[in-house]
């Protein structure tokens, strides 16, 4: 825009405030006429927060983010290749979302800060070891990150994150028993406390309770009259003489110590093992549960006829039946001596050994996840057989006859040592023979498969693990917000004046990526600005600062929108010149990548202009001298706006500092930075210029208020953001594009 249409504009603006100071006036006075008290506008009015009320903490970052320091360590049986450790915004078994690859041997130790939105409290890391055993653990994300991992005790599912052992009672109680002998009631809802020898009978009646047993008790004979609990805490120990029955859903037996049961045992209740149980014979009934996390012994037969769970060390004498309408998990170690009738549910992420035939009859479902393995003398199939995830193995080390109905489909490696006998079923293209490998873990005493230790391009990371397996100068792939996902920026322009925060003057999605070597050092990184909107008359420019990057680090620049109306300058390696910081104006004039029918706004106007915009890839590589990841990690992306082809006139969010080539003056109109201490871009009520959102965005539409659009935004500001850290994911779907 030239200087003289500029002023006719700025004429323009000034007489429509001189025509319509008149009629304000008479609204004001009409309205002071028609509500003289204020307790009739409360009644009939309600407050409404906008930008300019809002009671802002001059510290507020405005950021919808906080930084997670990682501190990692990963301990090999392999120490001469890497392991790779990889971060997680969630799950990665359930569709988490890879934040950051790394690579660690038994000398080395990742550090590195990360930028993931503030609502995430959880994240997943997972730690693929050279041998191809993995681990997979969740922690809270507090300030800093401090986790070892160690192939040793490594497992190969998320799964049993789930069923940890819940810490064992304390020996506490309302009522302690001081007798050796005879019998103990158990009733009013309260706790009886045994701490010695005992021997004798147990009724549990009118209101029942808990019976808590820290010593060595026998009981003879027990009655469950009503719900109720025993406890066998770390420190106890359970033998029951004769049976033990519970009847109902209401009463539970859970064990941290030792149990022991010299009959059968059909529980219709509750019974957790977190210790160690020794059974003759056990039958969940159709109403019970079991959960096992500790060594439970079943020196007969199982039967399961509801839901069982196994993530520990169960050891099967006799034949094991899942019965129809069932359900058994298994996440650890399961040994069955006789044969397995698999009739329902059945979902393996640990290790099952069957001494006879395993049986997979019709109308079940049978799956199997990452790392899990079934070892077998006989397999018989007569239903699907499904590999999830990465792949699992069938080890048969006798016949294996897939029937008329029976199927392997998903990732199964099947490995049968007299090839497959009979196979009148079917056998996807996925899956594969005697070629997967399964390392000797806790929960897996035998693996399977030999350790692939293949490194093609000499860089220390296995194949298989390596991005760029081809490449030895690049390993690892990290991304920015994560692999799947893009960043918002969104902009007011009319700094250091106020804008009308609608936060649409400009939006661009980023998304970027990492390329890093097997000493974890960033060999180049990728960043993809895509242009969304343009609520502005201004012919802004885009730029990024890496503000811990000096501009001589940088090997060579790629892909950058230049204007040749713009007058910037660039040092030979595609960095701007004059600056000390490595500084690249990704997009020069923004108008010069979008599509549209006319007009100066740009999918910001309902029933006004829409279009498209190309996709600019800026590549900034570091060849000759890849630097520390921890100098390029998200939480360093300064990004910014220049404003109307004003080379020294730049917006950034609120707080980060200006390139060296930035000469507007601070403090002006509306704007109070004080560069002494820190404080840019914030007015006096200390609001900002921009956002960054970690996510996809649907950014206001023309002249909407972002406090309309977003009905928790004000809140969360106002929190100083501890309130509604989501508040992005709750649009008025009306007034947002």
């Amino acid at each position: 825009m030239d200087n003289t249409n500029y002023q006719k504009q700025t004429q323009l603006r000034t007489k429509k405030r001189f025509y319509i100071l008149p009629i304000l006036m008479v609204l004001i006075v009409s309205f002071s006429s028609c509500l003289t008290e204020p307790e009739e506008i409360a009644a009939t009015s309600e407050y409404k927060k906008t930008m300019d009320n809002l009671n802002v903490s001059e510290n507020f970052s405005w950021k919808t983010s906080k930084n997670v320091t990682l501190v990692i360590n990963a301990i090999s049986d392999t120490p001469e290749l890497n392991s790779k450790v990889s971060v997680y915004n969630g799950n990665p078994e359930s569709g988490g979302e890879l934040i950051i690859n790394c690579g660690l041997n038994d000398e080395t130790t990742f550090e590195n800060e990360i930028q993931i939105p503030t609502y995430i409290s959880t994240l997943y890391l997972k730690c693929e070891f050279p041998s191809g055993n993995s681990a997979i653990d969740s922690v809270s994300t507090s300030s800093i990150i401090n986790y070892t991992f160690t192939e040793s005790s490594a497992t190969k599912s998320a799964a049993i994150l789930s069923a940890e052992a819940p810490d064992s009672p304390e020996c506490t109680g309302d009522v302690t028993i001081a007798a050796t002998s005879g019998g103990i009631n158990v009733e009013n809802g309260k706790t009886y406390l045994v701490t010695s020898n005992f021997s004798g009978d147990v009724n549990i009646q009118n209101g029942g309770g808990i019976l808590r047993i820290c010593g060595n008790v026998t009981i003879k004979n027990i009655n469950f009259n009503t719900a109720g609990s025993i406890e066998v805490t770390s420190s106890g120990i359970l033998t029951f003489s004769n049976s033990l029955n519970l009847n109902s859903s209401s009463q539970e037996l859970s064990n941290w110590g030792t149990v022991n049961l010299n009959k059968n045992f059909s529980p219709g209740g509750v019974f957790n093992n977190y210790g160690t149980a020794n059974i003759s014979g056990l039958n969940i009934n159709s109403q019970g549960t079991l959960l096992n996390t500790g060594q439970l012994n079943i020196s007969g037969s199982f039967n399961n006829d509801n839901a069982s769970e196994n993530s520990g060390t169960m050891e099967v004498s006799g034949h094991f039946t899942n019965n129809g309408g069932s359900t058994f998990i298994n996440n650890c170690k399961l040994i069955v001596t006789g044969n397995f009738a698999q009739n329902s549910t059945l979902e393996n992420s640990g290790y099952i050994s069957c001494g006879g035939t395993f049986s997979i009859n019709s109308s079940n479902s049978t799956t199997m996840t990452a790392g899990a393995m079934i070892k077998t003398v006989n397999l018989t199939v007569n239903d699907e057989i499904n590999g999830i995830g990465d792949y699992s193995s069938l080890s048969v080390s006798s016949t294996t006859h897939i029937n008329g109905g029976g199927a392997l489909t998903g990732n199964i490696d099947i490995c049968d040592e007299g090839g497959i006998e009979v196979n009148n079923g079917t056998i996807a293209s996925t899956v594969t023979y005697c070629q997967n490998y399964i390392a000797k873990s806790d929960c897996n005493p035998v693996g399977i498969g030999e350790a692939p230790t293949s490194d093609g391009d000499g860089d220390g990371v296995p194949d298989g693990q390596d991005d760029y397996p081809d490449d030895p100068n690049t390993s690892y792939n990290s991304y920015f917000p994560n692999e799947t996902d893009s960043a918002t920026l969104v902009f007011e322009d009319l700094w250091p004046s106020k804008g009308d925060y609608d936060f649409n003057d400009l939006v661009v999605y980023v998304k970027g990526k990492y390329a890093t070597n097997s000493n974890n050092k960033v060999v180049k990184v990728v960043l993809d600005f895509k242009v969304k909107a343009v609520g502005a008359s201004n012919m802004n420019g885009l730029g990024i600062q890496f503000d811990d990057v000096a501009s001589s680090e940088v090997t060579s620049v790629s892909g950058a929108v230049k204007n040749s109306a713009s007058g910037i300058s660039l040092n030979n390696n595609g960095t701007e010149a004059g600056q000390s910081k490595a500084v690249i104006i990704a997009i020069e004039n923004v108008n010069d990548v979008l599509y549209r029918a006319g007009g100066s706004m740009f999918n910001t106007v309902k029933n006004g202009h829409i279009g498209t915009s190309d996709l600019v890839t800026i590549t900034v590589s570091f060849e000759n001298k890849p630097i520390s990841l921890d100098k390029i990690n998200s939480a360093g992306f300064n990004f910014f706006l220049i404003k109307n082809q004003e080379r020294g006139t730049e917006i950034h969010l609120a707080d980060r500092k200006p390139t060296d080539l930035m000469t507007y003056e601070f403090g002006a109109s509306d704007d109070t930075s004080e560069p002494a201490s820190d404080r840019y871009y914030k007015t006096s009520n200390n609001l900002p210029w921009g956002l960054l959102i970690l996510e996809p965005f649907d950014y206001p539409m023309e002249k909407i208020e972002i406090t309309d659009a977003y009905s928790n935004f004000a809140s969360w500001a106002e929190s100083n953001g501890t309130m509604y850290a989501d508040w992005y994911k709750s649009p008025n779907s009306s007034k947002v594009w």
